[in-house]
Order: structure tokens, then sequence, then C-alpha cells
């Protein structure tokens, strides 16, 4: 039966995210578990492709509780508390790091690289993260920092106002961790996204023939929060 076929593919996955490398710590199982819940996702694009895909990753929201950080307390066997984080939120996250890189090359490389350097090894999330940033050529720490170490969201705070026949549109992040900058992909006309590069600072861009509700932010893609001022 099909509905059974994303569990048998989440734990076929825990060969290469459990088995193959393993967390030092419980309080890191995210390793295991948002890599497997991915995996499901990734099954789907292979299948029956990216939008699909794309359609499964944005109804693991509906698991997401956003309570606790998804990395737990070291030291401790931390394994009593709400753990459902590490599934959906931590696999949604990934699908987000998808699409900051914005180069599919480099994550699938980047997948098969972390198999082959910590293959029959414990990790902790700071190495990994670590390897992350050395492999892609970029501190990405903010980023795995805000999404694992905290319960909320990054918000994405937005001000638009209509000027003639342009749109002006101020942005900014509110986030947890200092400095942090993700890149997210926005309306940059009526048909076309692309990316802006907002910081904790609020920042400016004028969009030529743009209404008001020409204006969308890629929440399909990029797990965030989204506030209009």
């Amino acid at each position: 039966r099909t509905d059974y076929a994303p569990l048998l593919w989440h734990e076929a996955a825990h060969e290469w995210w459990g088995n193959a490398i393993t967390c030092k710590d419980i309080a890191d199982m995210w390793m295991h578990e948002a890599f497997a819940t991915y995996a499901e996702a990734l099954m789907v694009e292979c299948s029956l492709g990216k939008d699909a895909a794309v359609e499964y990753l944005n109804n693991q929201k509906d698991g997401v509780q956003n309570r606790e950080p998804i990395i737990g307390v070291y030291n401790v066997n931390h394994i009593f508390y709400d753990i459902g984080d590490m599934y959906s939120k931590g696999s949604l996250m990934l699908n987000t790091f998808r699409a900051v890189l914005n180069s599919d090359t480099l994550w699938f490389n980047l997948l098969k690289d972390i198999q082959q350097q910590f293959r029959y090894q414990t990790l902790s999330s700071d190495e990994l993260v670590a390897y992350i940033c050395k492999r892609s050529g970029k501190d990405y720490t903010w980023f795995f920092d805000q999404y694992l170490k905290y319960a909320s969201l990054p918000t994405l705070e937005i001000a638009l106002k209509k000027q003639g026949s342009s749109l002006q549109v101020k942005y900014r992040w509110q986030a947890d961790v200092p400095g942090f900058r993700m890149p997210v992909k926005v309306s940059l006309s009526p048909d076309r996204f692309g990316f802006i590069y907002p910081t904790s600072d609020w920042k400016m861009i004028t969009l030529k023939q743009m209404n008001e509700d020409d204006f969308e932010v890629d929440e399909k893609h990029f797990y965030i929060q989204v506030n209009e001022a």
C-alpha cells in the first residue's frame, strides 16, 4: 500500500543517517531524524517531481510545535521532551538550507560528502555544521544556530508602500541569533522570484510596475515567519 511508502523510505534512510553516522549525544538526534524525514521528500521528488516534493514538505509544517529547540540538553540523556520538531522542523530546515545554497549540485554533493567524511563515526551538531561551512566555503553557523538552538523561527518583517507605478519594500530579519542574514526569495516582478539579502537592519528596494498584491515571499521553499508591518 502506498501509504506505507514514506515510513519505509524514512526507516531505510536511517542506514545512512543514524547507522552509518551517529550522533554522540542523544540531544543531537536531529541528525538521524531530520535527514531521514527529509529523505521522504527526496523520494517523492524522484518519483513524482519537485512540485510534489515541495507540497509534501509543506505538509510537514502541521507537525511543528516550535515550543523547544530542536537540540536538546547535552550530557543528561535528554530524550523526554517534545521530540517531534527534530523530524518535521528539521526536515524543513534542510530544505530551507537547500534553497539558501541555490545549487542542487552543491547540495547533493554535500549530502554525499558528509557520509564519506563521517562514515562509521559519531559526531556532534557543531562538528557537522563546521564541516558544512568548510565544504560550502561559507559560514552558515548563524543559520543552523537559529533553527537548531532556538524554538522560534526567524521572522522576516516587511513594510510595503505604493509609490506611483512602483512598490517600495522595506525588510529586515528579527531573529535570536546576532548577525542572522539569510537570503530569501521574494517577488521582484509579478511573475519572478529573486533573492533579497536582509539583515537585522532595515533595507529598502523599489520594484517597478508592482502592486502590493503582486508581492509575495517564497514561503514554499523557506521555512520562516513573515510579518507585514
